[in-house]
Parts: C-alpha cells; structure tokens; sequence
C-alpha cells in the first residue's frame, strides 16, 4: 500500500494473482482503481484487501469461492467480497477467506473439506457466500492453514478446527474435527 492508500503487487499474474488485468508477469502495478486500502492479505492463490471503509476486495484464483464474489471464477482485477459487509480485520488461508466484524463475529468462505472452518459435517465442498463461524463471539484474532484452523476469543481461549494428523490442533482427538474444539489453556496472544 503506498501512501495515497493505493495497492501495488508485482510477479506472475497467472489466475490474476498480482491483480495486473490479462499481464501474465507484472512488474509494479496499481492493483484496481481504489485508493483508499488500509489493509492487505496475501496467500498461495489469492490475494484480498480492506478499503477505508472496512469493505473487501478480492483477486486471484477461486476455485473454492475463496474471493467471496458468489462465483468460483478468477478475477485478474479485485471484486467486492461479502456483498459488501463491513470488516475490521482479514485472514486467508489456501483456499478460504475470512473477516472479522467490528462486533468480533467471524464470516468466512471457500473450502470446507477437512472442517478447516468448522461449521461441523458438511456435504458441501465449499461455499461462495460469508458463513458465521460456529463458536460464540468476539473473536480477536484467526489463523487459516491450508487444512486446518485456530482463533482466539476476546476472552483468552483458543480454538481449532480441520485436519489434527500432526497433532496441529493442539489437541489429541483423532486425524480431524469438522467443529471448533477448545484448546486448555488461557492465551494472551495468538499469532
């Protein structure tokens, strides 16, 4: 982001991942016509942004509707994610997208295979359009790995969810939760 809140991204355009329009390698370019981004995210095929207005704008692969657009086509140039619902804070994860409301409620989108956003069993693969996360609110603070996730709630506990073969949940449950299951522990932070 430069200083007049401008967004530039550069390298291999394929999919529209630096936002360059039909470039296929870009150099330095001006992503989309908005100057006002506060706030930017970049992943493995997607790339996502919040404006001033705490709106998001998304480009790059979508396979999973990880860019939130109701479709699970490309864009080369950012389109509005979440028909517009207004956000504080971003994460992505390979093929998921998610914001946090000022209230501390947590919408995401994209894959769903593995529980990686554990709304529980699911005989959908994915979905285009925001979901709430399933554990009761505030959320500060979410972490999306390609096939598992971890937040932090405003009152210090932590959560996961999605794929557990390496323990990476924090928890011995099995290979995998399709619901978000508490960490022990309190946590001040959670990076």
């Amino acid at each position: 982001i430069d200083s007049d809140g401008a967004r530039g991204c550069w390298g291999i355009n394929t999919q529209g991942l630096a936002g360059a329009g039909a470039e296929i390698n870009a150099g330095i370019r001006r992503v989309g016509e908005r100057s006002d981004f506060v706030r930017v995210r970049a992943e493995q095929n997607h790339s996502c942004a919040l404006d001033a207005e705490g709106q998001m704008w998304c480009f790059g692969e979508n396979l999973f509707g990880e860019l939130g657009d109701g479709t699970t086509e490309a864009r080369s140039t950012p389109v509005l994610a979440a028909s517009g619902e207004r956000f504080v804070d971003l994460e992505l994860g390979t093929f998921n997208t998610c914001g946090r409301r000022e209230d501390g409620l947590m919408r995401c989108w994209g894959m769903l295979d593995a529980g990686v956003l554990g709304i529980g069993p699911s005989d959908d693969s994915l979905t285009v359009s925001p979901i709430t996360m399933n554990v009761e609110p505030p959320w500060t603070t979410l972490r999306l790995g390609r096939v598992h996730s971890c937040g932090r709630r405003q009152d210090g506990t932590l959560w996961c969810s999605g794929v557990n073969d390496n323990l990476q949940l924090g928890l011995d449950i099995g290979i995998f939760s399709s619901v978000f299951q508490q960490v022990p522990g309190q946590f001040d932070r959670f990076f």
